[in-house]
């Protein structure tokens, strides 16, 4: 069962409501005041966390590395758009899958996602391609579904071209915004 939690609660708060050994799914949406992730520590049952709005004072990923996490989504983070904020996540032994919608701060996909992950689903959504476009994308050698959702930017023949590099794709899943489709 998913868990959602709406609004601007503290840590303390969000503690209170998040029983250990019981949640297995949280969205947390819309939390302005929201300042580290920490209060998830002990949530040994969650694997699957959506993140999304909760303004730029979030800022590090450390405490998901000790969470039994599957599949983070991570959407509005604007703390999290560094060059290497999600290198953290490398140290999770349990990730098979992100779903990302703040934008990439590399030069492309690979120098911008955690190194020796190997994730086998990768969903881009938002302005996550914004300053890498799919550049990279034909580096990583695990991936098996693939999906570009909503996305700002339009992809090109070059960004078709690392998708086609991809070795383990069999999934490919692209948003009719993502290559202009017009739709009657």
């Amino acid at each position: 069962m998913l868990e959602l939690i709406v609004g601007d609660l503290d840590p303390a708060a969000l503690r209170a409501v998040l029983l250990p050994g019981r949640v297995r799914a949280l969205a947390v949406r819309d939390n302005r005041i929201l300042r580290s992730l920490d209060f998830l520590r002990g949530l040994d049952r969650l694997t699957h966390l959506d993140i999304d709005g909760t303004g730029a004072l979030v800022d590090d990923l450390t405490p998901l590395t000790e969470l039994p996490l599957t599949w983070p989504a991570l959407n509005s983070l604007p703390g999290l758009e560094s060059p290497r904020a999600l290198h953290v996540l490398s140290a999770s032994p349990t990730l098979g899958a992100l779903d990302l919608g703040i934008p990439l701060c590399a030069d492309s996909v690979d120098e911008a996602l955690p190194t020796g992950l190997p994730p086998e689903y990768l969903r881009f959504t938002r302005s996550a391609l914004k300053h890498t476009a799919l550049r990279g994308l034909g580096q990583l050698r695990s991936v098996k579904t693939l999906s570009l959702a909503k996305l700002l930017e339009r992809l090109t023949a070059d960004d078709f071209g690392e998708i086609v590099r991809m070795p383990a794709l069999e999934n490919l899943r692209v948003n009719r915004n993502a290559v202009g489709w017009l739709v009657l």
